[in-house]
């Protein structure tokens, strides 16, 4: 799932590009071939530079831009047909306009989607972290003065265990002790949630009735 949004997210970020580029450049009078060449450069994409140069090629041979594009299957096909509109009408730069608005909209909507998915993630490992760094200081601290003899050496003892307990404790945590956790308060959650709601309607009519 993440690297197919991965994907959206950079094929649509390079067809916002080259849109809004190639539009900029013809409309500074720049002709086709030469604001193609300029665009396969811009978009920082070794891959898509080296096909770029079978489209110029294609369109030095007479080819439109659309079919020449289609060729080198790297663009999507909304685009494609956008911009064989374009040609046709001879609104080839407005064209292009509408279709880099397009997709702007669909890299924020990809990369919020992206942010979605690897937010639960995120916490998941910072309240981990938290409650490592909180438990295992404590613990190796009783293991030391219980366990060992340091003596006068106890507190590097100690450091010296933390450092040791805490990948251990690390990964108890986020694969065992906190889904446990949060199944445990799933669970009691979702049997209140019926009692919740009851309380809260009967309330509400009650609000009504007054």
């Amino acid at each position: 799932v993440h690297h197919s949004i991965q994907s959206k997210v950079v094929l649509a970020s390079i067809t916002s590009r080259f849109t809004n580029g190639f539009s900029t450049l013809l409309n500074s009078s720049i002709s086709i071939v030469d604001a193609l060449t300029i665009m396969s450069k811009l978009l920082g994409n070794r891959y898509v530079e080296e096909k770029m140069q079978v489209t110029i090629s294609e369109i030095k041979r007479g080819q439109p831009i659309a079919k020449s594009l289609e060729t080198i299957n790297i663009f999507p096909n909304i685009l494609i047909e956008m911009i064989s509109v374009g040609e046709q009408s001879g609104q080839l730069e407005e064209v292009l306009n509408r279709v880099c608005t397009y997709y702007d909209d669909q890299v924020d909507y990809a990369i919020k989607k992206m942010t979605a998915l690897i937010e639960p993630l995120m916490i998941i490992l910072q309240i981990s972290s938290i409650t490592g760094c909180m438990m295992c200081p404590t613990m190796s601290f009783f293991a030391t003065l219980l366990f060992k003899s340091a003596g006068k050496e106890f507190i590097a003892v100690w450091f010296q265990t933390t450092a040791l307990n805490f990948p251990m404790a690390f990964f108890w945590q986020i694969f065992f002790a906190g889904p446990l956790v949060r199944a445990i308060f799933g669970m009691i959650f979702k049997e209140k949630e019926p009692q919740v709601m009851k309380e809260e309607a009967e309330y509400l009519e009650g609000g009504e009735a007054r």
